[in-house]
């Protein structure tokens, strides 16, 4: 498994000789994350792929401050494989959590 802000530093020597907005990503899974390395001016922004895969509310939990309740990619490929591996349409092993978390909401608005 790859760690948290893997491509972080290429996108950093990039920043120190370009003028135009530089993106970091790679295992940018927490928010809390994503502002420190915006905040100590590494990157412009970050660019989220997996894990909006994997919970597509992730900015707006992270917006609410509800990190906790944000569904991880978990880093175990299962989207890339069935894509660049099989031609496949991808899925997500994460989608289980994301529904069981949609349905326990809907009945919390239910009662």
């Amino acid at each position: 498994m790859k760690k948290k802000g893997s491509t972080v530093f290429l996108a950093e020597d990039i920043k120190k000789v370009v003028s135009i907005p530089v993106f970091g990503n790679g295992r940018i899974i927490e928010p809390k994350f994503a502002e420190e390395i915006i905040s100590s001016n590494k990157v412009d922004a970050v660019a989220l792929a997996r894990p909006l895969f994997a919970d597509p509310e992730f900015p707006k939990k992270a917006m609410d401050g509800e990190d906790k309740k944000i569904i991880k990619c978990v880093a175990c490929n299962k989207c890339m494989d069935l894509i660049m591996k099989m031609g496949k349409g991808a899925i997500c092993s994460q989608w289980k959590k994301r529904d069981k978390a949609q349905k326990s909401r809907k009945g919390e608005k239910n009662a």
